[in-house]
């Protein structure tokens, strides 16, 4: 290998390339956009649950101050 492919693949490691080349490659990043979805809402739902259990302890959550 030569120092330039070398280089090649280390920045599509690091930029996580997307290929859309083959029908497989459609599938796996479908999945991959599905799961990292799944991850946002559940994120979510855990931000807004610790917000809600803050506001029912009485705690300030930011913003204009009471």
């Amino acid at each position: 290998m030569t120092k330039e492919t070398l280089k090649a693949a280390l920045a599509s490691l690091t930029e996580d390339e997307y290929r859309f080349e083959h029908h497989v490659d459609k599938l796996t990043n479908y999945i991959r956009f599905w799961q990292v979805a799944g991850e946002s809402e559940k994120t979510s739902m855990r931000t807004k649950e610790r917000l809600s259990q803050i506001v029912q302890e009485g705690r300030f959550r930011g913003g204009t101050a009471p």
